[in-house]
Order: C-alpha cells, then sequence, then structure tokens
C-alpha cells in the first residue's frame, strides 16, 4: 500500500496543500495517519477521495454536501457522463478576464516577468480546465488574432510563446498520476511545429490523474513508435494545428502498423479534415477540438 506526503498527494490530485488541511479540519474527509514526527501520510484511497472531491467540487457541488457522501454515492455522481467546462462563477469569470487582460498589457511592453506573473496567478487561483479554456486559449486567439491584424510583432509572439512554454511545462510538473493510471502520449507529427494545443491536452490530461509522457512537437513516426513501446503508453495522441501537415497521412499509416494492437491512437486539431479518407487497420478517434479531447479523458475510454 502505497503512503504519501501531502505534496505528493497535492501532485496527484490537484487539490493543493492548504485545501486539504482545510477540508480535513473542517469537512473531515480523509484522515491521514501520522508518522512518528506527526508528519501527515495519506493512502491510496485517500488520494482516490481528494480525486473525487475535486472533481464533484468543479461540478457545483458545495464541499460542505460532497464531504458527507459515501464512496458508493460519490462515484455514481462521477459515473455520469460530466459537462466539459462548467460555467466560471461571475468572480472567477472577472478574475480571469482581468489576467489575461494584464498579460496582454504585459506583452504589449515586452515584459516577460508581467506575464509570467499573470500566467501563474490565473493557474493557482482557477481549476485547471478554467486555465486552459478560460485564460490560455483566450489569449492564444487574442495573439493569432493581432497577428493577423498585423498589430503585434514577430518578437512579441516568440516572447509570449516562451513564457507559456515555461509555465506550462512547470505546470505539467505539479501533476502525478497513481501507479495504476493509464499512460497517454501526446506529440505532433513531424513537421508539425505548432506545440501549443497538444501543450494544453497533456497538462489537461494530467490533470485528470493520467500518466503523462508530453514529446514535444514534430516527432518522427519511428520515435512515436519507439517512445509508445518503452512507456506502454495506452494511447497515442497527435495534435494538427494546421491543415495539410504532408507528413501526417505517412506518421498515420506507419503508427498503425507499428504501434501495439491495444494502443489506441487519436488525432486532435486541424488536421482531422484533411485525413477522413485514410484507411487505417484500427480505429482512429478524431477530436477537432480540447473540449472534445476533455470530455473524452474525463468519462473514459475503451
Amino acid at each position: 500500500m502505497s503512503d504519501y506526503r501531502i505534496l505528493s498527494v497535492y501532485r496527484l490530485t490537484g487539490v493543493s496543500p492548504d485545501t486539504i488541511r482545510k477540508w480535513e479540519q473542517r469537512y473531515g474527509v480523509v484522515k491521514p495517519r501520522r508518522d512518528k514526527r506527526g508528519v501527515r501520510r495519506y493512502s491510496d484511497a485517500d488520494v482516490e477521495r481528494l480525486r473525487a472531491l475535486r472533481h464533484v467540487t468543479e461540478l457545483g457541488y458545495p464541499i460542505s454536501e460532497a464531504a458527507a457522501l459515501q464512496p458508493r454515492k460519490l462515484a455514481k455522481l462521477l459515473e455520469a457522463p460530466r459537462p466539459v467546462v462548467r460555467p466560471l462563477s461571475h468572480t472567477k469569470g472577472k478574475s480571469a478576464d482581468s489576467l489575461v487582460r494584464a498579460a496582454m498589457k504585459g506583452l504589449e511592453k515586452y515584459d516577460a516577468e508581467q506575464i509570467d506573473r499573470m500566467l501563474n496567478a490565473a493557474s493557482h487561483l482557477l481549476a485547471p480546465h478554467e486555465f486552459v479554456f478560460d485564460v490560455m486559449s483566450p489569449a492564444f486567439r487574442e495573439i493569432g488574432e493581432a497577428w493577423s491584424r498585423g498589430t503585434l510583432a514577430v518578437a512579441q509572439e516568440h516572447l509570449f510563446s516562451a513564457v507559456a512554454r515555461s509555465v506550462l511545462g512547470s505546470l505539467l510538473k505539479r501533476y502525478g498520476s497513481t501507479s495504476d493510471a493509464r499512460a497517454i502520449l501526446l506529440t505532433t507529427p513531424q513537421g508539425e511545429l505548432h506545440e501549443f494545443g497538444i501543450l494544453l491536452a497533456a497538462m489537461l490530461a494530467a490533470s485528470e490523474g493520467h500518466k503523462v509522457h508530453y514529446l514535444g512537437p514534430n516527432m518522427a513516426p519511428r520515435a512515436i513508435a519507439q517512445a509508445a513501446s518503452d512507456t506502454k503508453a495506452s494511447v497515442v495522441v497527435l495534435g494538427t494545428a494546421r491543415r495539410g501537415v504532408k507528413s501526417l497521412a505517412g506518421t498515420l499509416a506507419s503508427l498503425d502498423g507499428t504501434l501495439p494492437k491495444a494502443t489506441e491512437l487519436w488525432l486532435g486539431g486541424r488536421g482531422i479534415k484533411s485525413q477522413s479518407n485514410v484507411h487505417l487497420d484500427r480505429s482512429l478517434v478524431a477530436l477537432a477540438t480540447l473540449p472534445e479531447f476533455y470530455d473524452r479523458i474525463r468519462n473514459g475510454w475503451s
């Protein structure tokens, strides 16, 4: 039986140490044992309960009500398909929007420190899916629109990308997985250099307790297959931000022939439409948007 300290529980569940302590003291949600030095030690069951309570509170249930539920009742609530994104409260919605605005103001001044500070503040204030859908996605969309209008300099786009990559990379390390979690490998095919969609997907998967292996962008099919074999990945996810990536059809065909039959192959992003006529021996799961991806990893896969 595993024995976790509170920081490990935080990485496994996404529930902060401060919140865990408050939930224990006010509602008795878990009862960790104490070692000889008085340090809290949590079991696998404690981790699963805290993760379940986090999911239920994200659905809008007050912790005061959720904490009173028996494990069977809690599990029943989570068995039903869950909405992809619950609406932000008025307060959180205003906070998310103001943080995006502040980050964009920092970008106007080439102020990397302000951008980093705002994005990190948002990541601590909001649940992971809220951070992705209500902060990062709008920020990337705004940058794309500014680029199209010609009002954003190349250096500014590169600056924001560098800061965002650093913030998201650190968030990936925040989450952990249990020993029996299924492995999911995420990358982009050779020639696809845009990585932020697949990086956001990796963060969402990690926040749900999956064992995430993020390889970065622009990977050759042989390297992807080798990594999938080495990590015993249950799922390989390819992200495509552009239509018409020349190597995509060849990558899919190569992976179809080299991945274990039990490994699922998922394709996300704009490249889906261009691959509608690709014939593979295995089923290709097409997920056009991040909300579709999030819905699938939350509600399980076959």
